[in-house]
């Protein structure tokens, strides 16, 4: 899970196995003394348009997005708003004929 905490970038680390026998969430601190901080995920509208969404747990979409973009300044970013965009690949899954 990675979150914004005031200025900085937080990751929670636990894994679904962890979870179920109670052990502690790893966290750790990415970045501090960010300006901007930004997520955006590409989706498919009812439509078959691409759209950025804020979200997309809450959306009325099934799968994951087809990319996240990340708009960050600050820290070792410096100043300047940088924009960074990661594909996510989509696999099709085949009917195995055996």
């Amino acid at each position: 899970r990675y979150e914004k905490e005031g200025n900085s970038l937080i990751r929670t680390e636990q894994s679904l196995r962890e979870k179920s026998i109670g052990k502690e969430k790893k966290r750790e601190v990415l970045f501090e003394h960010l300006e901007t901080f930004r997520f955006e995920y590409l989706t498919l509208d009812p439509a078959g348009e691409f759209l950025w969404q804020k979200e997309w747990l809450n959306q009325p979409y099934i799968g994951l997005p087809r990319a996240v973009r990340l708009t960050v300044s600050g820290d070792v970013f410096g100043k300047e708003t940088k924009t960074f965009e990661i594909l996510i690949p989509q696999g099709i899954l085949l009917k195995s004929h055996e």
